[in-house]
């Protein structure tokens, strides 16, 4: 059963989009805020839409990592004629398989939850259903991946930022454009993986390789070999039903969004994600 409703606050500035919240408020000041009853439980969601956006116009579903706002971690709100829509999980956890936070320890699901919002921004602010798109950090970055492997049919892409997919299996149909970022100095999400993670339940985080070979396995695509972490490498492969695999490696680095600058050297993820899925401007495809 889903039950909605809505409190709108004042519209955001196009020169100022990315309203920064604390980690202990719900929806940032200035985005339409909104209430979704997903079994049983409130659930709270939040939508940016730049001035002057079109009818039509493609979704970008913004995940947050554990303990963190997405406004606070990923700058992509406003980077493109698109509706950014953020979801806020239990806790600022998010039920990703074996991780993490309340929201694993309780088995939320946060899959369900994020389908219920993407069907409910594209009859209010009659979006594409056809572009939808998720981008997630850390935690966000795994639930990402899961939908990706869980709920193929729901979406047009998704981009993984230091994450790792935490199920076992992966039902991905290769239709999806799937963007894989991580950089190789990541210690909280390590690039190889580990059996002692403090945020996983059960301390497993599988590897970037060995995620993408799931993954890829499923998706009929996998990178040509094993990846050179000594240096940054960019590959592009295709998927078996028409979508792509591109995988972004940094050497180095640490567990943050790659900004161009001191994160992530050269390597700009909110450029990657937008480029990547023609979300700079509406009339992109």
């Amino acid at each position: 059963m889903v039950v909605a409703c809505a409190s709108i606050a004042a519209a955001c500035s196009s020169d100022d989009p990315d309203v920064v919240p604390t980690s202990t408020s719900a929806v940032p000041e200035g985005i339409a805020e909104y209430e979704v009853e997903v079994d049983g439980e409130a659930r709270t969601y939040g939508v940016f839409s730049p001035p002057g956006t079109p009818t039509g116009s493609p979704i970008l579903v913004v995940l947050h990592s554990l303990g963190r706002s997405a406004s606070e971690e990923i700058p992509i709100a406003g980077a493109g004629a698109f509706l950014s829509v953020v979801p806020i999980g239990v806790d600022f956890s998010w039920n990703a398989g074996h991780c993490c936070g309340a929201a694993a320890a309780r088995d939320l699901d946060d899959v369900a939850f994020v389908a219920t919002v993407i069907d409910e921004v594209v009859e209010r602010y009659s979006a594409d259903p056809d572009r939808v798109y998720v981008a997630g950090f850390s935690n966000g970055a795994m639930l990402a991946y899961r939908i990706a492997c869980e709920r193929p049919g729901l979406l047009a892409g998704a981009a993984v930022v230091e994450g790792t997919l935490t199920i076992d299996e992966c039902h991905a149909d290769g239709a999806t454009d799937l963007l894989v970022v991580h950089q190789t100095g990541d210690t909280i999400v390590p690039y190889a993986g580990t059996d002692a993670s403090p945020i996983a339940d059960d301390g497993r985080l599988l590897g970037v390789e060995a995620a993408l070979g799931r993954y890829g396995e499923a998706a009929g695509c996998a990178v040509g070999g094993a990846i050179d972490t000594n240096t940054n490498s960019d590959e592009t492969v295709d998927c078996g039903a028409g979508g792509r695999l591109r995988v972004v490696v940094v050497a180095g680095g640490t567990h943050s969004w790659p900004d161009g600058e001191g994160a992530g050297g050269a390597v700009d993820a909110t450029d990657l994600v937008v480029s990547f899925f023609g979300l700079r401007d509406s009339g992109s495809a």
